[in-house]
């Protein structure tokens, strides 16, 4: 029924950044460098909620207010699975580590990277805002994930 006939022709596909590996891997160590406590290590739900609320502008104020006002309720986040795949990436690159709490942390690669892309002023905007939000600490992060579980 099917004959010989059927050729199949490869298209570019322009994927947005926001959708990008590559992307949300520099995200990560940036995070990591930034937003994430002396020691330079987070947990996965700190990466989530801070790289996910740098994809809306709406979910950054919103983050920025409660860590300022904890009288301040924040939305719950929607978690990203394109970030823990992110996070599986750069482990494989060796840009990053798991360690044996569970938290992540740059590796001397990983510094590298990110010490290139703030060099280089690349991704200017999120580092902005990363430095504008400020170290979350775990206490604050369990403020906002126990808000979310007894305000829905």
């Amino acid at each position: 029924m099917i004959g010989n006939n059927i050729k199949f022709t490869m298209r570019p596909v322009a994927i947005p950044f926001g959708y990008r590996l590559s992307y949300k891997i520099a995200l990560l160590c940036l995070c990591l460098k930034i937003s994430c406590d002396p020691r330079r290590s987070c947990s996965l739900i700190k990466l989530q909620l801070i790289i996910t609320t740098l994809l809306s502008q709406h979910n950054l104020v919103d983050l920025i207010k409660i860590c300022k006002d904890k009288s301040y309720i924040l939305t719950p986040i929607r978690f990203d699975p394109s970030i823990n795949k992110a996070i599986t990436f750069a482990l494989k690159d060796g840009i990053v580590k798991k360690l044996a709490n569970g938290n992540y942390k740059l590796t001397q690669l990983g510094k590298i990277f990110v010490d290139r892309i703030l060099d280089n002023n690349i991704l200017s905007k999120e580092t902005e805002e990363l430095k504008r939000l400020g170290i979350i600490s775990d206490e604050m992060l369990n403020f906002i994930v126990n808000t979310w579980r007894y305000n829905d």
